[in-house]
Formats: structure tokens, sequence, C-alpha cells
């Protein structure tokens, strides 16, 4: 199911909620950075659980304690309203942030 695309307010607007996120032009990304490859999985398995719950899964990179995501909504065709509240709730999760 498609979420509703967002403007570029409502995107610029995510991005100063949550600074360490950016925007490519077509999706949102960020990198996570944790001390060891223990702590990247386990906060891999949190969103996991995050994104099973919502039925909306990233992409992402795992390489020791580094991960790269990219969230988009590809049947809205970009960035929506269900990216925003994916976003949001894994930010929660981060214990970087915390």
């Amino acid at each position: 199911m498609a979420g509703t695309l967002l403007n570029d307010d409502e995107i610029n607007g995510l991005l100063s909620d949550y600074p360490a996120w950016s925007f490519d032009g077509q999706a949102l990304t960020r990198s996570y950075q944790f001390p060891s490859f223990d702590e990247a999985f386990a906060f891999m398995s949190d969103v996991a659980t995050v994104s099973a719950s919502q039925n909306h899964h990233p992409d992402w990179r795992n390489c020791y304690g580094r991960i790269d995501v990219t969230i988009v909504d590809h049947d809205a065709g970009g960035v929506s309203d269900r990216d925003h509240r994916w976003v949001t709730a894994v930010e929660l999760l981060n214990p970087l942030e915390g």
C-alpha cells in the first residue's frame, strides 16, 4: 500500500527534525556507526521488528559496526508519510542518540 508523497517542505521538515538523515533526490539515507558488530546487529534486529510491524522495509548494508540505510516508498514513487513514520520509529530505537 502506497503512502502519500511528501512535498519538499515536508521532506525538509523531516530532515530538520532528524539532521543525521539526508535526501539524495529520491530517497532518505543515513549511516550509523556502532562500536561493534554485535551492537550494530542488535540495532538491525530492532529495526527489522519495526519494519515488519509497519510492512515497510529499508534497503541497508552492514559492515562490522557500520549500517548504511536507504528508505523510500517504492509503491508511492518517492518519499512518503510511510517513510516519515518509519524514520521516527527507528530514531526512537537509536542508542547512539539517547
